[in-house]
């Protein structure tokens, strides 16, 4: 008689998925660049109002992220936390660094 072996199940690569601390990170950094890339290209063409309007917006996307961290951080899901808070030190560095290009003239 010919005996069937089974053949065991291979293990399964885990799925590449973004976790909370990316997502939080990336939802919150990409907006306050962007605009801030924005309002300093308003600024070169001269339009001084579009630096004060998209930097405005931007200051109050700061204002609602911490408080957003503040509040996951509360409810204990630090790694959304960490990653909100990062966000808006990219951010801020997103912000020094078109501020720097727009105060060069470029």
């Amino acid at each position: 008689m010919r005996e069937e072996f089974e053949q065991p199940e291979q293990p399964r690569a885990p799925k590449k998925t973004m976790g909370d601390f990316r997502k939080a990170m990336i939802w919150t950094a990409a907006p306050i660049i962007i605009l801030s890339a924005i309002a300093v290209g308003g600024s070169i063409v001269r339009h001084v109002s579009a630096f004060g309007f998209f930097g405005g917006i931007a200051a109050g996307l700061w204002t609602l992220a911490i408080l957003a961290a503040i509040g996951f951080a509360i409810a204990r899901k630090r790694q959304i936390a960490a990653g909100i808070l990062v966000g808006v030190a990219i951010g801020v560095v997103g912000v020094g660094a078109t501020c720097f290009v727009g105060s060069m003239g470029w």
